[in-house]
């Protein structure tokens, strides 16, 4: 094949998921891999993480490291052709999903980890990346994520916060999420004192611990910006 078809499969590829393109996709398409270690020498394609690559002439999309690192869980699938609910695919989770949503920014650790959740456990080499199993206790539904910029699937914010909880978050970071997500409408808060309460023992509270005992607890371990979230959202929810 010629030089200038080869361009133009990849390009197709890219421009469906973010400019980027991994070599198991070119793979797919019957290509070779000396094409990739010619584009990338040439300046044409640059590495963004093992196996994934970006036309170099586009500038990187937000998020870029964390797109990569989906499209790596299944790396011969195009972005469009996948679910969070695929035997090798996922959805981003965790600490991660909070960057996405824009939530407890301030909180979040730094350097930030790469979590994905995935349905089958397996393993994708890479620097700050951790991936959870979906369970049969916690399984990832399809109710359990949204899709962002186009094909990326996030665990929603409900989601997100449960999972925090099971993990043992920091309550710093778990509160100033809930209060920002209740603040913008991404959760009811009612609702995740339901879904959290489970989760009470881990953070010193009895079981009992639900309901506005269990979300004042949360939302005064908030950062200043949650603080200010959970002001303008708790007095409506719990009639103050």
């Amino acid at each position: 094949m010629r030089r200038a078809d080869v361009l133009q499969v990849m390009d197709g590829l890219a421009r469906e998921q973010w400019g980027l393109v991994t070599a198991g996709q070119v793979r797919a398409q019957g290509l070779e891999d000396r094409w990739l270690t010619t584009f990338v020498r040439g300046g044409v394609l640059t590495r963004v993480r093992l196996g994934v690559y970006r036309f170099t002439d586009r500038p990187p999309t937000p998020f870029e490291d964390i797109k990569a690192a989906w499209l790596h869980l299944d790396p011969s699938a195009p972005a469009s052709q996948r679910t969070a609910m695929d035997h090798f695919s996922g959805a981003v989770s965790h600490t991660t999903a909070c960057r996405l949503w824009g939530l407890g920014l301030q909180a979040l650790p730094n350097p930030p980890l790469i979590e994905l959740t995935v349905q089958h456990h397996h393993h994708i080499g890479g620097l700050n990346l951790r991936l959870h199993t979906s369970t049969a206790g916690h399984p990832l539904a399809h109710e359990d994520t949204a899709v962002l910029d186009g094909h990326l699937p996030v665990t929603t914010a409900r989601r997100t916060l449960v999972d925090l909880m099971r993990t043992e978050t920091d309550p710093v970071v778990v509160g100033t999420v809930l209060a920002e997500a209740a603040d913008r409408d991404l959760v009811d808060l009612d609702d995740m004192a339901e879904h959290l309460r489970h989760y009470a023992p881990q953070y010193g509270l009895p079981t009992a611990a639900f309901g506005e005992p269990l979300i004042a607890y949360l939302l005064g371990k908030t950062t200043d910006r949650g603080r200010a979230a959970m002001d303008h959202r708790i007095g409506r929810v719990f009639g103050r």
